[in-house]
């Protein structure tokens, strides 16, 4: 039975709220909206244009159509996040709202470095990122644009796509914390959709027909076409995550999996940019790391050779 009291929940019943049947948890998802809603003034809605996005916000706009929807462009993505987010809102007629960070990504490989520093953790230490025009600064732009979108609409509550299922960190923080956590700037984050699968997430976008933007969770591997939103929990178990074409394209996250991650899809996928990072300094970084650190980096030396080196041939 869903308890009417989110915030009394123990640990051991946040636990066992991950195996509730999806019934439980739309029901669920809808009861712990209106209670945030009825508790907040300024309410927003933290929009990427993600499966898990797309689901969040518009189970929030079938309840109350008046609630905004805020992308955070901060210069990592590929055009075309923005537009289809700029379509997923006038599609449903929201409203909506865009801050950016004052950087795209040529702008910030120029006067930042490079944002490639997941891809050699924990070898690379901190240190010595500045010998390798490694920088952290990716994530401050997220910060730009949060103060932007606090200085602009004093948000009090905003909802937030994150899924518990996606990794054993955001599982342990549900399990520990629940739904609601405040934050900076006299905010608090609510996270609704936290209980389902990403099967689950693929399984109401089905059902309901919900616009989103199919084609980024697919791609080409070793000559099979891998459609993450199919058998997705089994998919995951091989390349250790899933990935969407309208995350940060110059993201290294995963890039000692099957497949490099985020950046190998880049490399399949999308060539043209793919060789223009590399090309701005990302190849020259990983050069001189492969020769600093020969007995650690077979990943990156198979990784060149198979979507740089041999389109140089």
């Amino acid at each position: 039975m869903i308890n009417s009291m989110p915030y009394n929940y123990t640990k051991d019943e946040r636990r066992a709220m991950l195996n509730w049947s999806i019934e439980d948890k739309i029901a669920w998802t809808k009861k712990t909206i209106r209670e945030a809603l009825a508790l907040a003034k300024r309410p927003i809605v933290q929009f990427s244009g993600g499966a898990d996005s797309c689901v969040l916000a518009w189970f929030v706009h079938n309840i109350d159509p008046h609630v905004v929807m805020v992308f955070h462009d901060w210069g990592l993505f590929l055009p075309r996040t923005k537009e289809f987010c700029i379509e997923y809102f006038h599609k449903y007629d929201m409203k909506y709202m865009i801050t950016d960070s004052g950087y795209n990504y040529k702008s910030f490989l120029k006067n930042k470095g490079l944002p490639i520093f997941k891809g050699f953790h924990p070898f690379l230490k901190k240190k010595d990122y500045s010998k390798y025009n490694i920088s952290e600064d990716c994530r401050r732009l997220k910060d730009i644009c949060w103060k932007k979108t606090c200085q602009l609409y004093f948000p009090d509550y905003y909802f937030i796509g994150i899924t518990a299922w996606e990794s054993p960190q955001r599982k342990s923080i549900f399990i520990n914390h629940g739904v609601y956590q405040k934050k900076p700037r006299d905010t608090t984050s609510v996270k609704p959709i936290v209980l389902f699968k990403k099967s689950e997430i693929f399984q109401i976008i089905k059902e309901n027909n919900i616009y989103w933007e199919q084609s980024s969770y697919e791609d080409v591997y070793n000559g099979e076409v891998i459609k993450w939103h199919e058998n997705c929990e089994e998919k995951k178990k091989l390349f250790d995550c899933f990935f969407s074409d309208l995350e940060c394209f110059m993201c290294l996250t995963r890039f000692k999996s099957k497949g490099w991650g985020r950046f190998g899809k880049l490399a399949r996928k999308y060539p043209k940019e793919f060789r223009e990072v590399m090309d701005l300094g990302i190849k020259d970084s990983m050069e001189k790391i492969i020769k600093d650190y020969p007995d650690k980096t077979a990943y990156v030396q198979e990784f060149l050779n198979t979507y740089y080196y041999k389109k140089e041939a």
